[in-house]
């Protein structure tokens, strides 16, 4: 069961304004388009799915009079249609694009929130899959051949496994921060470790070293990392503090051999290729940029560097990402409460709101790479913040319209 949540934008006027509607359950199964209140603009997006624990009174004021919440029973496709209706009759209507809060009335639990399409209005349902309650959840690789998710708990050094079929999570231990992974061809895992490149053996739990970078800042780590599709593996070294310029990016070749390509780095995120390999994206968070480079995807190299993406600091700060078979960037906005989609000319097509401030990275799964699974965060939430979102730090999954790429594994 679950809500459906109306946005509406009224007229601004000096009073507050009380609001004419008590929450009712209504069916999750169903998208409601209507406007039942004298004066009102029009309502825009359609939220589902979120608990409450006790109602919104009707005599409750809402302080803004531009953002009121309808909560409204299913009506079906005579609703729509009579919303179109009013939708063409108010020009001057206002278009918003966050869910309008109940104002200290309610307590709600959310488990799903509204996918947005600036042409198009869709809704789709944000599930939490498994309740892991990580620390920093990062990292996701979806095997195809065996239909799992693997993906790290960063502070908590453990390594996840997570079978959709069953919901079963497997956890194994690390001696070090673990930032990323991929599947190896020849059996275990590659791992990006706090110092380096590691391969790791599922049946033993034993990490060996493959290639640790010279030189490496003791106050560095390794994150986010991908295979390519030649089954190369990449990793990108940040200040695990966070402050300074000391990570860079870093290519393991199938011949073990470690080469780095980037530096002056703060914090290594965003990396991903676009379907045709031609361009690779990557970002430091902390410039709150994504770029993209030509990327030669036989030699493994990477030329002109140009800005993909700036997000504002009101957005939050670029996480992790992943590609889609159009070509489009679905990319994590830690601190943002969403994943957005964005085309191959960086303009915004759509956008999914999360359940949880910390949405960390987007990975394509599922037998027809139609659903995406969402890493998220814990670390650094206040008891408050925890309380508001206690699924923070768990695995999140919706499905879409597009589809995503098959991952390679590492060939090394």
């Amino acid at each position: 069961m679950g809500l459906t949540v109306v946005l509406m934008s009224f007229p601004p006027v000096n009073s507050q304004l009380p609001v004419s509607s008590a929450l009712r359950m209504s069916n999750l199964n169903t998208r409601t388009w209507t406007n039942d209140r004298k004066g009102g603009h029009a309502k825009v997006s359609i939220c589902f799915g979120a608990v409450v624990a006790r109602c919104w009174h009707p005599k409750a004021k809402v302080k803004s009079s531009t953002e009121l919440a309808e909560v409204l029973g299913p009506t079906g496709s005579s609703g729509r249609d009579a919303l179109r209706r009013v939708l063409a009759q108010q020009k001057s209507s206002r278009t918003l694009t966050e869910l309008a809060v109940p104002p200290n009335d309610a307590t709600s639990v959310p488990y799903s929130h509204c996918i947005r399409n600036p042409r198009e209005e869709k809704v789709t349902s944000v599930t939490c899959v498994n309740d892991a309650k990580a620390l920093l959840g990062e990292g996701p690789f979806w095997d195809a051949p065996e239909q799992r998710l693997y993906w790290v708990d960063i502070k908590r050094r453990s390594i996840h496994r997570f079978d959709p079929a069953t919901a079963k999570d497997e956890i194994w231990l690390t001696p070090e921060d673990v930032g990323s992974l991929a599947v190896r061809e020849k059996g275990g895992l590659i791992v990006a470790l706090k110092s380096g490149f590691y391969f790791y053996d599922l049946a033993t739990g034993k990490a060996t070293p493959v290639a640790l970078p010279a030189d490496y800042p003791a106050r560095n780590r390794f994150n986010d990392g991908k295979t390519d599709r030649l089954g190369r593996f990449w990793a990108g070294s940040m200040d695990d503090h966070e402050t300074e310029p000391s990570g860079g990016l870093f290519r393991l070749n199938q011949n073990l051999q470690c080469t780095q390509l980037v530096d002056g780095i703060i914090c290594s995120n965003s990396l991903c290729w676009s379907p045709d390999s031609r361009i690779m994206y990557y970002a430091d968070s902390w410039q709150r940029t994504v770029w993209a480079w030509d990327f030669d995807l036989d030699a493994g190299v990477i030329s002109n560097r140009r800005v993909f993406l700036s997000i504002p600091p009101a957005e939050g700060v670029p996480d992790g990402a992943t590609v889609d078979v159009d070509g489009s960037v679905w990319l994590a906005l830690w601190d943002g409460w969403q994943i957005n989609r964005y085309d191959p000319n960086g303009r915004l097509c759509e956008s999914v709101k999360m359940p949880v401030q910390r949405p960390t990275c987007p990975m394509f799964g599922g037998a027809n790479l139609d659903v995406i699974y969402v890493t998220s965060a814990s670390i650094g939430l206040s008891e408050q913040q925890l309380k508001e979102q206690p699924h923070a730090g768990s695995l999140f999954a919706f499905e879409v319209e597009v589809r995503g790429l098959p991952e390679v594994r590492f060939k090394g």
